[in-house]
């Protein structure tokens, strides 16, 4: 049931199913992938340990500024290639990762005053 519902996602995504705000849905479904394995890839990092010492209660408020830049910039410059390879679950965490990297730069642009 799992697959037949994400196959049906990933169809109307690449059909051009869109919202209001003319975001498909595919992108929303990958924001929110992208979004939270930010989040897991951030908690498993050791600098994160210190760093989440050092910003104390502020801590959870960047690394969810951080990850919502990230994700959303990632979906929407997202491929085709891509939105397909996330319905196989066993490659889905690499392609996020990948699909994340690049956002480094454009959110550090946008988040440097908050730090």
């Amino acid at each position: 049931m799992k697959n037949v519902f994400f196959i049906v996602l990933i169809g109307a995504a690449l059909t051009g199913c869109a919202n209001q705000q003319g975001t498909g849905v595919g992108q929303q479904l990958a924001a929110t992938w992208l979004n939270n394995e930010c989040h897991r890839y951030i908690e498993g990092q050791q600098i994160w340990q210190l760093g989440k010492i050092a910003l104390g209660n502020d801590a959870d408020f960047y690394k969810k500024q951080v990850c919502q830049c990230a994700s959303q910039e990632a979906a929407k410059n997202m491929n085709t290639e891509q939105m397909i390879g996330l319905a196989n679950e066993r490659k889905r965490p690499q392609i996020l990762l990948e699909m994340i990297a690049p956002t480094v730069v454009v959110c550090y642009r946008e988040l440097k005053g908050l730090f």
